[in-house]
């Protein structure tokens, strides 16, 4: 009986700790595309979706059937076929990540002080979120996307994004 108490009260802590959108290290089990990974914190999966930004492939699944906007995307990864596999290459499956669990979305540190959703933003493979207003991140996501898109990288350089307007006015 007590066994049970002590396993109910771990998983109570942890499922509290999880609400309470605290730093916490997770391992990284699954990586998806650049939008979608899988982390396990104790026993606990869940999908770690970067916060603050559009990435391409939310772009292209937001975008109208057969629109110009999913067109240009699919052009894109054609001609840079291995900017789809980015997460692949950059994250290590098994290996503990600092995350933070947002409402709508997670933050996760991938490169040093850098989180996963400014490097996507710096390599031009999504866009930080036009209604965005965490003060906590937003200065360093318009910085590295200002920087993108006056070096024109990734979707900057083939301007997706003039393809896709109609789809951020929808959010």
């Amino acid at each position: 009986m007590n066994k049970i108490v002590l396993i109910l009260s771990l998983k109570l802590l942890l499922s509290v700790e999880l609400i309470s959108f605290e730093s916490t290290l997770g391992i990284l089990k699954n990586v998806e595309s650049n939008s979608r990974q899988i982390f396990n914190i104790g026993q606990n999966s869940f999908v770690c979706s970067p916060y603050g930004v559009f990435t391409l492939e939310k772009i292209y699944s937001n975008a109208k059937p057969n629109s110009r906007c999913q067109k240009s995307i699919q052009n894109f990864y054609l001609k840079y076929s291995n900017l789809q596999q980015f997460a692949q290459r950059k994250l290590k499956v098994q290996q503990m990540y600092k995350i933070e669990l947002k409402e709508k979305g997670c933050v996760f540190y991938s490169d040093g002080q850098k989180t996963y959703a400014e490097v996507l933003v710096e390599n031009g493979l999504a866009v930080v979120d036009p209604n965005f207003a965490d003060k906590e991140f937003k200065y360093s996501y318009n910085d590295v996307q200002k920087s993108a898109k006056s070096l024109k990288i990734g979707l900057w350089k083939e301007r997706i994004i003039d393809d896709c307007l109609s789809s951020f006015n929808k959010k």
